[in-house]
């Protein structure tokens, strides 16, 4: 298959140049599966489609529709998946800003967005180690027709049970809290006795017995005299920020110098690309980009006394 690319708003889909409507929007993110993994695979480049329509083929969840596409990608091939997602016409959220875990790309005209992870929040190991046991313990599983690697259900659980359990950083829609709720609950249920044991020991391998002790609590299984390992500096930093400028306060600050400029250019004036990007993910009210920025400006200044706080809690290793 040659370079697949939709990046111009001239290209066409189905006979339309129009983004796609909201009814197609589940069927074209159900062949961005294929594609991905057919590029990633012809460029030598390991990842793994993690939650989405996995989860609900595994038995995991309910909801069988994602906002987006998640995919966990071997640390040392990200620079060079994220060039060929490029090359699909994929662009990234801000190109000047380097997030925690993952980078998120958007195909306008396909209206689908990619989640690229180099790590996933939860694992204390270090992110090319956490990704080897995730490479260890996956399958393959036919979506939009081809077989492309994802987690094993035991994996999968521990997956869905970190993003359940990760504490949030910023403003959150009340809807998007429920969903999160509704659907770690039936990732409870779902988990059966027989997997508890197996779960225990991939947890103890992958070092996320910290991130999932609640998990266990409540599958039955008391892991906190096992969960001994100090957390990433990740997870201790979304337990420590109580607001979003916290959460910006901290990157900055423990950020390379390589790197500050770009996170601090991104938090004092994020580009209305990245505006677009946040308030879709998080479901709020979208305001245009000025009004946004003044928004977020005002909320900065008044929580800046509590990053200052959040940040010397999160120096000290306490409030954990």
């Amino acid at each position: 298959m040659g370079t697949v690319k939709f990046a111009s708003g001239r290209n066409q889909i189905a006979g339309s140049d129009q983004k796609a409507r909201p009814m197609q929007r589940e069927h074209i993110m159900e062949l961005v599966y294929p594609l991905i993994a057919d590029v990633a695979e012809k460029s030598g480049l390991r990842c793994v489609f993690i939650k989405g329509t996995t989860l609900q083929a595994q038995g995991l969840r309910t909801r069988v529709a994602s906002v987006d596409v998640d995919v966990w990608v071997a640390p040392h091939d990200m620079p060079a998946f994220i060039v060929r997602l490029e090359a699909m016409g994929f662009g990234r959220r801000d190109p000047a800003l380097a997030l925690w875990h993952s980078t998120t790309l958007r195909n306008d005209v396909m209206g689908v967005e990619v989640d690229a992870h180099h790590y996933f929040p939860g694992s204390d190991l270090q992110p090319h180690e956490s990704f080897e046991v995730l490479w260890a313990n996956t399958e393959r599983r036919a979506i939009g027709g081809k077989h492309v690697v994802v987690p094993n259900v035991l994996a999968h659980t521990l997956i869905a049970a970190m993003h359940a359990l990760r504490p949030e950083t910023g403003e959150v829609s009340a809807d998007r809290e429920l969903l999160r709720a509704l659907e770690y609950r039936e990732l409870v249920e779902a988990t059966e006795a027989h997997r508890v044991q197996p779960l225990f020991l991939l947890a103890a391998e992958w070092k996320v017995l910290r991130s999932t002790s609640k998990f266990f609590a409540d599958v039955g299984l008391d892991v906190t005299a096992s969960a001994v390992e100090e957390p990433s500096p990740d997870w201790r930093m979304r337990q420590v920020a109580t607001t979003r400028t916290s959460f910006w306060f901290i990157q900055i600050s423990t950020a390379p110098w390589s790197k500050k400029a770009g996170l601090l250019a991104a938090a004092l004036w994020p580009s209305s690309r990245a505006i677009d990007f946040g308030d879709r993910s998080n479901s709020l009210i979208r305001l245009s980009p000025p009004m946004s920025r003044l928004r977020r400006a005002g909320r900065g200044v008044a929580d800046l006394r509590a990053a200052v706080r959040d940040y010397a809690r999160y120096r000290k290793g306490t409030g954990l």
